[in-house]
């Protein structure tokens, strides 16, 4: 079973969709609108949360994930999951608003937009010219406008007076086009108050991280020196080594390995944790002779095994398999 930490995965998707075309054609038409979001304050003016808000809450939330596996989580579990933070931290996305992202994914959209508004301006001007009365008059023609003599008091004036049934227009609305309608492109003059939100985001992700990599830290310096200080109390005590099981397979082999077996129900441990511990503890490869077998290498090797390493156990399955058959 793989390691997962739902809620810091949540924070960091959240986070990273701010890079994303969605997240910033959405505020950017809002400043565009002149609607302001108050990155420095709890309230943004609008009647349901903004975007930025949730994600500052699920950063939050992150927090407490981290804390609590601080608690109850194994070394092992613990040490991948700083791992994990510490690569991200270190992401350009997050050392930094990197600018360059947000403003490749406007140029994409606003050329896509652009070109799908010509497209329809092309299209509305075919239909324009087809009507006939594109045809029948030229720029500038007088075009007669008919008008009903009508009835009531007016209607007998005009008929009595014989006063011409049309009058003459020379507004060319049957040859002149007119584009009635703009392209929705972001502005770019609104980027920086966009970087003012993302930015916000990033620091708090980062001081989160920041102050639970100290914790973990310094949690991991006192352990050690109680180590130390408990092995001094019985420095006189002759220390036995353990003697381990050699084999001819590689780490990510004997992880595969052990995996089948336990998904076969024959090794009944739960989790790979607790089994790459052991394997750690007790085994030895070609290339571990002097050296612990990584626990946390282990459990990730189990949980996400390489296709090439399967295919090279392959031959060796089938041959105890005809062993055991010609038993």
């Amino acid at each position: 079973m793989a390691l997962e930490f739902l809620r810091v995965s949540q924070a960091i998707e959240y986070t990273l969709s701010f890079y994303q075309i969605d997240r910033i054609k959405e505020y950017m038409f809002k400043f565009a609108d002149k609607v302001t979001v108050k990155v420095n304050d709890t309230s943004t003016g609008y009647s349901s949360r903004e975007w930025h808000e949730i994600v500052i809450g699920l950063q939050d939330r992150m927090d407490d994930e981290i804390t609590q596996h601080m608690v109850i989580s194994n070394s092992v579990a613990q040490a991948y999951l700083f791992n994990t933070l510490e690569s991200w931290v270190n992401d350009y996305r997050f050392e930094s608003v990197w600018l360059p992202d947000i403003v490749d994914e406007i140029d994409k959209y606003n050329n896509r937009i652009y070109e799908e508004f010509l497209l329809k301006v092309e299209s509305d001007e075919e239909k324009f010219k087809a009507n006939e009365n594109y045809s029948k008059y030229n720029h500038l023609d007088k075009i007669p406008i008919v008008h009903k003599a009508g009835g009531g008091l007016i209607g007998l004036m005009r008929r009595a007076s014989q006063s011409p049934a049309f009058e003459y227009t020379t507004e060319d609305e049957y040859r002149r086009f007119i584009i009635a309608y703009c392209p929705p492109l972001i502005d770019t003059a609104f980027l920086e108050q966009y970087a003012s939100v993302v930015k916000q985001l990033i620091d708090h992700f980062k001081w989160i991280v920041s102050k639970q990599l100290s914790i973990y830290k310094s949690t991991k310096s006192n352990v050690s020196q109680l180590q130390i200080e408990n092995s001094n109390l019985h420095i006189q005590q002759p220390s036995v080594e353990s003697k381990k099981l050699k084999t001819k397979l590689s780490v990510d082999q004997l992880a595969y390995l052990f995996q089948l077996l336990k998904e076969e129900g024959i090794i009944t441990t739960e989790t790979n944790v607790e089994i790459s511990e052991f394997i750690s503890e007790h085994f030895e490869t070609p290339r571990t002779a002097n050296k612990k077998i990584s626990a946390t290498k282990f459990a990730i090797s189990m949980s996400s095994p390489d296709s090439k390493i399967v295919k090279s156990l392959i031959p060796l399955l089938r041959s105890m398999q005809d062993k055991a058959a010609k038993f």
